[in-house]
């Protein structure tokens, strides 16, 4: 390409910046503009045919119970305010060889029924980590259960990897508690 005489530089090109990222949404609040974090999405459900619903919620419930579903090292911080595993009850949970170290804390339970928890320190670069699973009772004496975490992110392709690393490792876990037919 032939360029001017008076200029034979190439044009100069733009560095590109978190607003220039196409998966970065903007968020307004009055006058100033904030770029959004993108967020992954995990949504596991499965059906368990010899668990009812209490039994399979209080083997989930338990945070130990993770070190051996899922191959994390997970450790009981402190209880719950008013059960064990309830609101307020704390772990730490060290997952995906140390990738993760992170703090999490219940801010919802409900006995035999639902738990929510969220990430309150580490994550190292997972931001905004919140989970929740859900089980309801099934005609055939079994159970449903739905398994949701939302992870976000700062670094570009962080949480879709941790997304779907933890999927997998979600679904092997389940499998150890009840092989699918």
């Amino acid at each position: 390409m032939a360029y001017p005489a008076q200029s034979q530089a190439r044009p100069l090109r733009r560095k590109r910046t978190g607003m220039d990222r196409p998966n970065l949404q903007p968020l307004r609040n009055g006058s100033a503009t904030f770029w959004a974090m993108p967020t992954s999405h995990i949504h596991v459900q499965r059906h368990f045919r010899t668990f009812d619903q209490a039994a399979l919620f209080a083997k989930l419930a338990e945070h130990e119970t993770m070190n051996e579903l899922y191959s994390t090292k997970t450790v009981r911080v402190r209880d719950g305010d008013t059960s064990r595993n309830g609101v307020g009850s704390v772990r730490k949970v060290v997952a995906l060889g140390g990738l993760l170290n992170l703090i999490e804390t219940v801010t919802q339970y409900e006995p035999d029924h639902f738990m929510e928890y969220k990430l309150v320190s580490g994550g190292g670069p997972v931001r905004d980590h919140l989970g929740s699973t859900r089980i309801t009772p099934a005609g055939d004496g079994g159970c449903d259960l739905q398994y949701d975490i939302s992870i976000t992110s700062p670094v570009p392709g962080v949480s879709k990897l941790v997304a779907v690393t933890m999927t997998s490792m979600i679904k092997k876990g389940l499998e150890k508690l009840e092989p699918t037919a």
